[in-house]
């Protein structure tokens, strides 16, 4: 906290000498005292910043509590020094503010508001089109005088004139603005007054068409530019709106989410004909086949489900994959994995599943070698990592390996590749060699003989550091690395530490190799068998036992004599009491 009066002390000379110019430049278009000591603040830079100042007022003494914008400048910037300045000149309304705790514009463009209301409309609107973009400021402030003015409407207005009403100010407002010289506030402060207008509206049907003249009005005027991410979001309010009365979608968000949501219709009749209008109305706009509209389209699917056309819905976002797939747009990522977690809600059968898995591994290899090839190689590593940081799906993950493998292969030269990717990519490796070491095989030919010992020593330190708790695929993935490089010491050290005898089993004609450790493997073993003969049960895990044991007394042949004796003792004991039969059928298989 700081007495507003020495609000110098927060900024540099150089900030201060900026924010002067904003501030002598009239760039502070609007400021508005937001309850509980809080001011929001406009300020026109390169684009329209927002600050938030946070005042006290005690012991007679104006402090400032908290300061914000939201340019992207690291520390206090010229567009707060902006704002202060112009409190500054108007401290008076600012105590009586924070005195009577009042909300409301507070200064800055009281005087301008108060002489617009003088004037016949028309008057002013042909005097504001007249102005050229050296008066642009003037423009604007007329433009928030219009969106202000739209909640002063009376509580007892009928709804329709509420409709009618607000059908022709948004008219007004958007005729202001040249499509050649966009101006991003506009929307936010038309947005604003359609949420008062909302609130004063209480028919869900009336509510709809309220949201459908906005959505109409701002789509018209951008159908020669890009949707931004101001106006989108206005649009999503207004998504939202429909969402709730049309099927329920409360906390609706218009987005190709990982974990869609499949609605119902509400089932009012009348609600069903607005729903039919609402999907009429999408429609027209998803036909564009040059542009896409993520939330509209998300919306025109929505409305396809909730009124029960499944099949049309998916055959619609099957479309929309295809020309996302086409068109190399990023979109089509999200579009897949929604489709995969609809089928999955839809208990869909898994090879179903695993064809579109197999989908988004391609979409996203493709997109990765893009980036890559485009110089973007730290780019396409961290857009992998991102598309499953928030999934624990196998078959997800599996393409995000699937996606480093083909990039190790065909940019083995990029550094990031050097580093994490690499063993990444290994670690996938390892995970196919069940079937074979093809893969392995694979990865290794992509690399000079030094490189891949710099890669295979950065995947064990980085397995050895974690296996201490015992994670079973880490300890499995360091002990194929060991036998693949004939490192028997190695081999031997890791499964001696963790005594796991099935990877002892696994690896017994290896470790086997140095008669060195034909002792402590005969140990582990006799002990490991004298403890679990006794339990086992069914002519399965009869002859698996009988497998293992012929295996390792195989690859121990030193130890002949006490593996005979061992053996003859089980057949002595199970012929009799408790009976084993079958047991006792397998084990002479052993020496047979």
């Amino acid at each position: 906290m700081i007495p507003f009066s020495d609000f110098h002390q927060l900024f540099t000379q150089t900030i201060i000498k900026r924010g002067q110019a904003y501030h002598a430049s009239d760039d502070v278009l609007s400021l508005q005292h937001d309850g509980d000591g809080y001011y929001t603040a406009v300020v026109r830079g390169s684009r329209r910043y927002q600050v938030r100042v946070a005042l006290s007022h005690s012991k007679d003494e104006l402090c400032i509590e908290s300061l914000t914008c939201n340019c992207e400048y690291w520390d206090n910037c010229k567009h707060m020094v902006a704002v202060l300045y112009a409190m500054k000149e108007n401290l008076d309304d600012i105590t009586s503010c924070l005195s009577s705790k009042k909300q409301g514009v507070c200064s800055v463009a009281d005087d301008f508001y108060e002489s617009m209301g003088r004037y016949d409309k028309d008057e002013l609107i042909d005097f504001i089109k007249s102005l050229d973009r050296k008066y642009q400021h003037v423009r604007d402030d007329w433009v928030l005088f219009c969106a202000n003015r739209q909640g002063e409407q009376s509580h007892d207005i009928t709804e329709q004139k509420l409709l009618n009403t607000f059908s022709k100010q948004v008219n007004d407002i958007l005729s202001m603005v040249d499509v050649r010289d966009y101006e991003e506030f506009v929307f936010d402060d038309a947005s604003l007054a359609l949420m008062q207008l909302m609130a004063q509206v209480t028919k869900p049907s009336d509510q709809v068409a309220l949201s459908l003249i906005w959505i109409d009005k701002v789509l018209a005027l951008f159908d020669e530019m890009m949707v931004d991410v101001e106006v989108e979001c206005s649009l999503n309010h207004c998504f939202g709106v429909l969402a709730e009365h049309l099927f329920g979608g409360f906390d609706y968000e218009p987005s190709w989410s990982y974990r869609p949501v499949l609605y119902q219709s509400s089932g009012s009749s009348k609600l069903d004909k607005t729903l039919m209008s609402a999907q009429a109305w999408a429609q027209t706009y998803v036909r564009r086949r040059y542009e896409f509209y993520p939330n509209i389209e998300r919306f025109y699917f929505d409305c396809l489900w909730a009124k029960g056309e499944q099949d049309g819905a998916m055959a619609y976002l099957d479309g929309l994959i295809t020309q996302a797939q086409r068109l190399g747009h990023h979109d089509v990522d999200a579009l897949i994995l929604s489709k995969i977690a609809i089928y999955d809600a839809l208990g869909k059968d898994s090879d179903a599943l695993v064809g579109q898995y197999d989908a988004l591994a391609k979409v996203r290899i493709h997109q990765a070698l893009q980036m890559a090839n485009s110089g973007n190689a730290d780019k396409a590593m961290d857009g992998l990592k991102d598309a499953i940081s928030g999934t624990e799906s196998h078959q997800d993950r599996q393409s995000f390996y699937i996606c480093l493998f083909e990039l190790a292969k065909s940019h083995r030269h990029l550094p990031y590749l050097h580093e994490a990717g690499r063993t990444l990519a290994l670690t996938w490796c390892y995970n196919q060699h069940r079937v074979s070491d093809k893969y392995l095989d694979e990865y290794q030919s992509c690399f000079d003989d030094k490189t891949w010992q710099d890669i295979s020593r950065a995947w064990h330190d980085e397995l050895y550091q974690t296996i201490q708790d015992k994670d079973d695929i880490k300890v499995r993935q360091l002990a194929h690395l060991y036998d693949r490089q004939q490192d028997i010491k190695g081999l031997s050290d890791l499964l001696r530490m963790f005594g796991d005898v099935d990877l002892l089993t696994y690896y017994i004609q290896t470790l086997s190799q140095d008669k060195d450790n034909h002792d402590w493997l005969a140990m582990v073993f006799y002990e490991h068998w004298q403890t679990v003969v006794g339990s086992l049960s069914g002519r399965k895990a009869y002859r698996d036992f009988a497998r293992q044991v012929k295996k390792v007394t195989k690859c121990l042949p030193d130890h002949h004599g006490r593996w005979q004796q061992m053996v003859d003792e089980w057949l002595a004991t199970y012929r009799t009491k408790p009976r084993r039969p079958t047991l006792v059928e397998e084990l002479p298989a052993i020496y047979g």
